[in-house]
């Protein structure tokens, strides 16, 4: 494969109306060993994604399919609202390592029937900072760690770690908050069941703690085929 670049001569003595191609230099580079390291680093990453899946899902039971959840809304999502293929695969990405930060939490937490006490609240509270740590030296060339890190502020001031407010959060970190809430709302749990998505459609409309801009794209998806099989599909 070859990335073949073309510099033209002009003739600018005549006027301008009149330029012309007089010649040009043509440049030839091979870049298909360019294209083969390109290609298995995606493959590495999607690698190394799919195990953290895996590993995520393995701390609790009824995290199994959230990630895959939000990541095939996510796209969704993130197409309805114009985000650049950067923001896109952002999401994507982000959603599918969402959960990685609850590796380090005790199992006990994460599956407690019972409300968390003060101190078991703020252990559950630091998987961001977890997720952050882990995946903040890893290459991926997208801002996931910050994505991440910044998944649990609230629009207004009110969430974690940092209290983060409105535009102050990375854009995809807001999509990623508005998907992590959905997906939760519509599984079951093992102190509740499931809702449906109109009901959590709803309890998402007009919180303070959510960009609405995102709720309106998820809603707006979610009542297309696509959107609802996204939304309910498993793995």
């Amino acid at each position: 494969m070859y990335r073949v670049t073309l510099f033209p001569f002009l003739d600018s003595s005549e006027s301008r109306m009149r330029e012309s191609m007089r010649g040009a230099v043509v440049s030839m580079k091979d870049i298909t060993e360019f294209r083969r390291r390109s290609d298995r680093m995606r493959q590495q990453q999607r690698s190394l994604i799919e195990a953290f899946t895996r590993a995520e899902e393995s701390v609790d039971p009824y995290l199994a399919g959230h990630s895959h959840r939000m990541a095939r809304l996510g796209e969704l999502v993130a197409k309805s609202m114009g985000l650049s293929e950067d923001g896109r695969n952002t999401v994507v990405m982000g959603a599918m390592l969402s959960q990685v930060g609850k590796l380090f939490i005790p199992r006990e937490l994460l599956t407690k029937k019972g409300r968390l006490t003060p101190e078991e609240l703020e252990e559950v509270r630091k998987v961001p900072e977890h997720a952050y740590n882990l995946l903040e030296n890893i290459d991926f060339d997208l801002p996931i760690a910050r994505a991440l890190h910044e998944m649990y502020e609230n629009m207004d001031g009110s969430g974690y770690p940092r209290h983060l407010a409105g535009e102050d959060i990375l854009p995809e970190a807001r999509v990623l908050s508005v998907l992590n809430a959905f997906c939760a709302m519509v599984s079951s749990r093992s102190y509740r069941e499931g809702m449906s998505w109109e009901k959590a459609i709803a309890a998402l409309e007009g919180s303070p703690s959510f960009d609405q801009n995102v709720v309106a794209h998820l809603k707006k998806v979610l009542e297309t085929p696509e959107g609802l099989y996204a939304a309910h599909s498993g793995n």
